[in-house]
């Protein structure tokens, strides 16, 4: 949407002739550019005048028109205004004296001579130049000077309080209080209504959710990435604080992406979807590992190339991007995660890789019984696959609360007391014992 207009000229330019450096979330710009960038321009363009820059995007109702002066029109400019001004004061003297010999004619004539001598040296006052005007044109005026003293007039706390967006804090507050009660009542319908809100409102309305370019964010500019941004510290802190007490709280509630994976997992018939082999799903679990470490090591290099576009899908298709590659690879995303639940989730995810190292150190974990070493029914219900028996892989599980609402209603084995079980177990094994007994 982007083009250049000069004279009668109008001149489009590609995607590739304009290179966003991204959002101004920090320093004197905050709150005052919200893109920043570099526009290649044609040669075509004469850079010593002025021309028109504009944005046309199918969100707005009118294009954006920017007039640009570039450092070498603003010199011509000033040069011009100079010239124009020495020439006007070129004129001057002999305005000057035909203003005096007029004046010298109509003083009066007695006034006797003074020569220098007869001044005494006391009576002598150094002259102060005064503006002189010549048919209201000033003389050539003093060269400006440029102060770039830096006045701070507000903190970064108050700047961010005087820009806070209500609406959008109100929102993610919601939003964010309607997750913790699903969490905590373990009510499957509440779950939903708390996804149903994520990914409308965080995917599509307000944009706000997480991504692995946070993480690169923080690693170009530091912390304060996050500090313009209430609703986005919000959500930054919450996600900390959520997988230091009880993992991945963030990818089963509030990852809008996360819950486009539920729904599909709820409109897709059983019969079109895949279990995935544990001989591929195991060492499947690491290839998000190296997505991450693709991303984030080149960004600690100092590398500003931004590469998670290309294995986040989520700006794609909560943002609507431009890009046909971008589009292919969502697509082949979104083909996957309706065949395999949870698909992106667990082989995917760079973000959830970064969450689930984080996860490793959580101090609330998922409670286990006895019965769930003879019991495979939320090992079958998990939709990350990081349930074996009575074993939980911590670091996958994105606390959905299936298995958790399985054991509280009592789904499976755990419906027996301990002593019966054990009872039917030796039952089992006796028979079993008899059977291998006949056959030999």
């Amino acid at each position: 949407g982007w083009s250049v207009v000069q004279g009668a000229d109008t001149i489009e330019l590609s995607e590739g002739e304009v290179r966003p450096f991204g959002l101004a979330a920090a320093g004197l710009l905050d709150g005052q550019v919200v893109i920043s960038g570099a526009m290649i321009i044609d040669g075509s363009v004469d850079v010593s005048k002025p021309f028109t820059i504009i944005y046309d995007h199918e969100a707005f109702e009118e294009p954006v028109e920017v007039e640009f002066l570039t450092g070498t029109a603003q010199l011509a400019l000033e040069e011009a205004t100079l010239v124009e001004a020495a020439e006007a004061a070129a004129e001057a003297p002999e305005a000057q004296e035909d203003v005096a010999e007029v004046a010298a004619d109509e003083a009066a004539p007695d006034v006797p001579p003074v020569t220098v001598a007869e001044v005494p040296v006391e009576d002598v006052v150094p002259a102060v130049a005064a503006p002189v005007l010549i048919d209201d044109v000033p003389a050539v005026p003093a060269a400006p000077v440029l102060d770039f003293t830096v006045v701070q007039e507000e903190t970064v706390l108050e700047r961010t309080l005087l820009d806070i967006s209500w609406p959008r804090l109100i929102g993610m507050v919601i939003t964010i209080l309607l997750a913790m009660a699903a969490f905590f009542s373990k009510r499957m319908l509440l779950r939903g209504a708390s996804l149903t809100v994520t990914l409308v409102y965080l995917g599509f309305v307000d944009g706000g959710f997480l991504s692995v370019s946070h993480i690169t964010a923080a690693i170009w500019r530091g912390p304060s990435v996050f500090l313009s941004d209430i609703p986005l510290l919000i959500i930054v802190s919450f996600t900390l604080l959520t997988t230091l007490f009880w993992g991945r709280v963030f990818c089963g509630y509030l990852c809008p992406f996360g819950a486009l994976q539920d729904l599909l997992d709820r409109i897709v018939p059983k019969r079109f979807q895949i279990a995935v082999p544990k001989r591929i799903h195991r060492p499947g679990l690491y290839l998000k590992y190296g997505i991450l470490a693709v991303i984030l090591v080149p960004a600690i290099a100092g590398s500003r190339v931004s590469l998670y576009q290309y294995f986040e899908p989520f700006a794609t298709i909560f943002f609507g991007s431009p890009s046909r590659i971008l589009w292919l690879i969502a697509g082949l995303i979104l083909a996957a995660s309706a065949v395999i639940p949870r698909f992106y989730c667990r082989y995917a995810c760079p973000l959830g890789a970064a969450l689930a190292v984080g996860s490793l150190i959580s101090l609330k974990r998922i409670a286990r019984v006895p019965q769930c070493g003879h019991c495979n029914v939320c090992e079958q219900k998990c939709p990350t696959g990081a349930i074996e028996k009575s074993t939980v892989d911590f670091k996958e599980c994105v606390r959905c609360n299936v298995c958790e609402i399985k054991l509280i209603e009592k789904a499976g084995v755990c419906r027996h007391e301990m002593s019966d079980v054990n009872e039917r177990l030796i039952q089992i094994q006796t028979e079993s014992t008899q059977e291998a007994g006949d056959v030999v």
